[in-house]
C-alpha cells in the first residue's frame, strides 16, 4: 500500500504575497550598503539620504542638526526536514512516526495554521483512521489540529525552536490493498505577525 500525505509551506507577511524591499513612500537617494565582515555590497539592507546642507557665513558657532533611524523588518528562518510523508505498511497495525520536524526562529511573533489536514482515503471513500501530534502521545485527528493554530513569542524565538508534527496511521485487517491519500495536501502557513508597513506596501 501507498499511503502519502503531501504538505505546502507558506510564508505570509500580513496580507501580501511578492513584496519589494526598501520601500520609502517617495522618492530616495539609495546609498550602498556593504557588510562589515566582507566590505561586499548587499541588498539584505537598503538605506536612504535625505535632507542637505549648504552654508557659508562667519558664524563663530553653527549647529546643524542631523538624524539617523533605522527600521528593522521581521524575519523568520523556517526549516523543515521533510514535506512529504509516505507509508508503505505490510501487515495491520497501529503505526506512528516522528514525522516532520521543523524548526522556527525569528526577531518578531510567529503565528502557525495548519489547514487542510484529513483522513487517508483510498478511490472509494473508505477512510483510513490518520492521527497527528505535536507532543509525543498527545494524538489528534487532523480536524482538531486544522483548529490548533500556534503562536511562538518572540521570547521564545531569539533561538531556533524545534518541534515535531506526529503522523499515526491505524491499519485494520479489512483496509484494502490500495492507495490511501489526503488527496488535497495540506499545508502549514507561518505568518510573520510584526512585518514593516513599508515592506508590504
Amino acid at each position: 500500500m501507498r499511503k502519502s500525505i503531501a504538505l505546502i509551506i507558506a510564508v505570509l507577511l500580513i496580507g501580501s504575497g511578492a513584496v519589494a524591499l526598501g520601500y520609502w513612500g517617495e522618492p530616495a537617494r539609495l546609498t550602498p550598503v556593504y557588510l562589515t565582515a566582507t566590505g561586499k555590497q548587499t541588498q539584505f539592507a537598503m538605506a536612504s539620504l535625505s535632507g542637505c546642507h549648504n552654508s557659508y557665513c562667519n558664524e563663530v558657532e553653527r549647529v546643524i542638526q542631523v538624524t539617523i533611524s533605522a527600521s528593522i523588518a521581521q524575519w523568520a528562518l523556517i526549516s523543515l526536514n521533510a514535506t512529504d510523508i509516505e507509508w508503505r505498511v505490510l501487515k495491520p497495525g497501529d503505526y506512528y512516526i516522528d514525522g516532520i520536524q521543523a524548526t522556527l526562529q525569528s526577531n518578531g511573533d510567529l503565528y502557525v495554521d495548519y489547514e487542510g489536514f484529513e483522513d487517508l482515503v483510498n478511490e472509494d471513500g473508505d477512510v483510513l483512521e490518520t492521527y497527528y501530534a505535536l507532543a509525543p502521545g498527545a494524538w489528534v485527528t487532523a480536524s482538531a489540529l486544522n483548529a490548533d493554530d500556534d503562536r511562538v513569542e518572540e521570547s521564545m524565538s531569539h533561538e531556533p525552536v524545534t518541534f515535531n508534527l506526529y503522523n499515526r496511521i491505524v491499519v485494520g485487517g479489512c483496509d484494502s490493498a490500495c492507495e490511501y491519500e489526503d488527496l488535497d495536501g495540506a499545508t502549514i502557513t507561518v505568518t510573520l505577525e510584526e512585518q514593516k508597513e513599508w515592506l508590504l506596501e
